[in-house]
C-alpha cells in the first residue's frame, strides 16, 4: 500500500497507485512536467519509474473513447515490434481505472533511455523526428477495422477556430478584448489569407490514420545514438489528413524561436530546418499521393494560424485551456503563431520546391535518404560520418582523470581534491559522465532546477560536434527540470557562471538557446599593502557548529552550507560583541585562494562590521604565504576597492528554461 504520509502521492489518492500493477513499492512521486491537458504524475518504484495520467474529460469528453483508441493503438504497435508508449493493467486486469470520485486513470511504463526535445538545434533532430512521425503514419496504413473514434470534433477546422475566435471577441468574458484588437484583426486577416490559399489547391485529400498533433515534444529520441525511437501522446491519433501532421512538424522544428516569446521579432523559418523534415519525412516513404505533397507547402501556415487562433482565444477566455506560467503568455504564443504564418506564407513557392525535391530524391533512389540521414544525423557531424563518443557515469575513482582533462582544458583549472569536494559531496553529489581524454559533463539538481556544474572538452577533440554531445547528455540527465544553469549552483559551485573567455563554450551554449541572464564578476585582491589587521576576526572553537548552523538558518539560509563547510574545514573567521555573532567571513570553501561568502548580521549592515572582519581574514591569508586572494560572485564593488581590489574574471550565467510546447490536446 502507499504511503501517503512519506508524501508518495502528490496528492494522488493513495488508491490509485495502488491499483496499478507497478513493480515494486512505490518509494517517490512528482509532477511531470511536459503535458497542459493531462494530470501526469512520474511514479518511483523500487522496481522502476511509471506515468500516471489522470486524464481530462472537459477537453475529451468521451474519454471512453480516448482510452478505446489509446489501447487498440499500443497494443497494435507492440504487436508490429515497434517502440511505443506501454500501457500498465490495474490488480484487475484492466488498462484503466474509474476512482470513486468518477476520474478516469491509466498508466505507462517510463521510456527509459529516451529523451524529448522542445527546441532544435541542428537539422539531424528534425531529420529524426519527421521520420519518425512518416513512420508512424506507414506502420498505421493497415490498421484494423472498426475505424479509431474522433476524440475531439473539428480539431483542425479553421472556420470553426474562427468562430470560436468570434463567438469569444464579442462575448469578452474577462474584458480583456480592448487590448488586443490590433492582434484579433491580424489572426482574422492571416486566417483569411490561409483558408481563402487552401480552397484554391483543395482537391480531395486522402482521408488517413495521422497522429493530429505531431509537434517536436511528441517525438523521444534515443539518448544514446540520437535517432528518433517513438512517438507518443497518442490521444488524437484518429482520421485526418497527412498535411496535419506536417504542419504540426513544421510549425514547432523549423523555427528556432520559443513558442512563447516575449518579443516576436525573434521569430524565424530557417530553411535548413525545413529541407531536413522533407529529407526526414520522405526517408520513411510514407504512402502519399500528389495532392498530398503538393498540399505540404500551406501546412505549416495552416497550423500556425490555426494555434494562433487557439491561443488568442483562450487569452480573451481567461487562459482557461493552456496552462500558463505568467500574465500575456498566451498573447504572446498568439503573436509568435502569428509571425511564423507570415513568415512562412511569404517562403510557400519555396516550401513546396522542398517538399517536392525530398518526395522525388527518394523515389529516384532510395539510398538517398539514408545516405542523406548520415550526413545530417549524429551528435556532432565530421568528414560526412557520425561522431559519437560513450560517456559512461563514473566515480570518485575517476578523479585524477577529470583533474587531467581540466588541466588541458581551461585556465585555473581545480584540483583533483577541488573537483572531489564539488562532484561528489554526499550531501549533494553530482551525476558525472566522462569520456576519457575527451571531455566530461556534470549535472545536479535542486529542487525543480538542474544545473551543469563542469562542461569540457579537450582542445585536441574541439571542431567536431562533441560538444554537442556533453550538452544534450547533460539535458538528457536533467529531462524534467524546469531551467537548466550553468555553473553558479551553490553550495558546490566550481564557477560562478561561464568564464567569459570560454568564447567556444559560450557559442555552444547560445546555439542550444540558452540566454545570458545576468553578469557575475570576481575582484583581485593583492595582500602586500594591507590596513593593519584591527584584530576582531576570530576562529570558532570547536564547539561552536552548532551555534554558527542555527545563526546561518535564521540570518543567511542560502549561504549555510557554504560557511558550514568552511568550518569544517578551519577556513571560517567570525565576529562577535556580547551576545552574539555579528558577521562571518569564509575562505577556500570550494576553490584554493578565494574568498567568500561574506556577510554581516542583516541589521547591522551598512554599520562597519564586515570591514574589519575582511582586513583580519586577509591577513590570515597572507599569513599562509599568499600574496594575492581572489574574491567570489562579488556584490558591492567598494570594500574591496578600498583595500585596492580591482575587477578580474568576469563570468556570464547561461540558463534555458524548459518551458513545454502546449500547441496540442494530449
Amino acid at each position: 500500500m502507499v504511503d501517503m504520509e512519506r508524501g508518495v502521492g502528490w496528492g494522488v489518492p493513495a488508491s490509485v497507485i495502488d491499483a496499478f500493477r507497478f513493480e515494486g513499492a512505490p518509494i517517490g512521486a512528482e509532477p511531470l512536467a511536459g503535458g497542459h491537458i493531462h494530470e501526469n504524475v512520474l511514479v518511483r518504484c523500487t522496481g522502476g519509474r511509471y506515468v500516471l495520467q489522470r486524464l481530462n474529460d472537459r477537453v475529451f469528453p468521451d474519454v471512453d473513447a480516448v482510452l478505446s483508441n489509446g489501447e487498440r493503438l499500443v497494443a497494435y504497435l507492440r504487436a508490429k515490434g515497434r517502440r511505443g508508449p506501454e500501457l500498465v493493467e490495474t490488480g484487475d486486469g484492466a488498462l484503466s481505472l474509474r476512482a470513486p470520485d468518477g476520474s478516469r486513470w491509466r498508466a505507462f511504463r517510463f521510456l527509459e533511455g529516451a529523451v524529448g526535445r522542445s527546441i532544435l538545434t541542428d537539422p539531424d533532430d528534425a531529420f529524426e523526428a519527421a521520420r519518425a512521425f512518416a513512420d508512424y503514419l506507414v506502420a498505421l496504413a493497415d490498421f484494423p477495422a472498426p475505424p479509431l473514434a474522433v476524440t475531439i470534433e473539428h480539431f483542425h477546422d479553421l472556420p470553426h477556430r474562427l468562430d470560436a475566435l468570434e463567438a469569444v471577441s464579442a462575448a469578452d468574458p474577462v474584458g480583456r478584448r480592448s487590448g488586443v484588437s490590433e492582434e484579433v484583426d491580424r489572426a482574422r486577416r492571416l486566417a483569411g489569407d490561409v483558408a481563402e490559399q487552401l480552397r484554391a489547391g483543395a482537391g480531395r485529400p486522402c482521408v488517413r490514420i495521422v497522429h493530429n498533433d505531431a509537434k517536436l515534444s511528441n517525438v523521444r529520441f534515443d539518448a544514446r545514438t540520437g535517432r528518433a525511437a517513438c512517438v507518443i501522446d497518442l490521444d488524437t491519433t484518429m482520421p485526418g489528413h497527412v498535411a496535419y501532421d506536417v504542419g504540426e512538424l513544421v510549425r514547432t522544428a523549423a523555427t528556432h524561436s520559443p513558442e512563447d516569446a516575449r518579443d516576436e521579432a525573434t521569430v524565424d523559418f530557417d530553411r535548413d530546418l525545413l529541407d531536413a523534415l522533407a529529407s526526414g519525412y520522405f526517408a520513411a516513404r510514407p504512402p502519399v499521393d500528389a495532392s498530398e505533397i503538393e498540399a505540404m507547402s500551406l501546412a505549416g501556415p495552416h497550423m500556425a494560424v490555426e494555434n494562433a487562433l487557439r491561443f488568442l482565444v483562450d487569452h480573451l477566455a481567461g487562459d482557461r485551456y493552456f496552462t500558463v506560467t505568467r500574465s500575456g503568455q498566451n498573447l504572446d504564443r498568439c503573436r509568435t503563431q502569428l509571425r511564423l504564418t507570415e513568415l512562412m506564407l511569404e517562403s510557400e513557392v519555396d516550401s513546396r520546391a522542398c517538399f517536392v525535391r525530398a518526395a522525388r530524391s527518394v523515389r529516384a533512389d532510395p539510398a538517398t535518404a539514408e545516405d542523406r540521414r548520415r550526413g545530417l544525423h549524429g551528435r556532432g557531424v565530421g568528414g560526412g560520418r557520425i561522431v559519437s563518443i560513450d560517456l559512461p557515469v563514473v566515480g570518485a575513482e575517476s578523479l585524477d582523470e577529470i583533474a587531467r582533462l581540466c588541466a588541458r582544458s581551461m585556465a585555473h583549472a581545480p584540483s583533483a581534491d577541488e573537483l572531489g569536494r564539488a562532484l561528489f559531496a554526499p550531501d549533494q553529489p553530482a551525476l558525472v559522465r566522462c569520456a576519457p581524454g575527451i571531455g566530461v559533463v556534470a549535472v545536479v539538481r535542486a529542487r525543480d532546477d538542474g544545473y551543469i556544474r563542469l562542461l569540457l572538452l579537450d582542445p585536441s577533440h574541439r571542431g567536431q560536434g562533441l560538444g554537442h554531445v556533453l550538452l544534450r547528455a547533460a539535458e538528457d540527465d536533467l529531462e524534467g527540470a524546469s531551467a537548466i544553469t550553468v555553473g553558479a549552483d551553490p553550495p558546490y559551485f566550481l564557477f560562478p557562471g561561464v568564464p567569459v573567455v570560454e568564447t567556444a563554450l559560450c557559442c555552444l551554449l547560445e546555439r542550444h538557446h540558452y540566454t545570458r541572464e545576468e553578469t557575475n564578476y570576481n575582484i583581485d585582491i593583492e595582500l602586500d599593502h594591507l590596513p593593519p589587521d584591527p584584530g576582531l576576526a576570530v576562529v570558532p572553537g570547536a564547539g561552536d557548529r552548532a551555534e554558527i548552523a542555527q545563526w546561518m538558518t535564521r540570518h543567511w539560509p542560502n549561504w549555510r552550507g557554504e560557511v558550514l563547510r568552511a568550518f569544517d574545514q578551519g577556513s571560517l573567521l567570525l565576529r562577535r560583541d556580547d551576545n552574539d555573532i555579528t558577521g562571518f567571513c569564509a575562505y577556500d570553501v570550494n576553490r584554493a585562494g578565494t574568498l567568500g561568502p561574506i556577510a554581516s548580521r542583516p541589521d547591522l549592515i551598512g554599520k562597519g562590521v564586515s570591514a574589519p572582519l575582511l582586513v583580519g581574514t586577509l591577513h590570515r591569508i597572507r599569513a599562509m604565504g599568499r600574496d594575492r586572494v581572489e574574491v567570489l560572485w562579488v556584490g558591492p564593488m567598494v570594500p574591496y576597492a578600498r583595500l585596492g581590489g580591482h575587477v578580474g574574471r568576469l563570468f556570464f550565467v547561461y540558463r534555458a528554461r524548459r518551458s513545454s510546447t502546449p500547441g496540442g490536446e494530449a
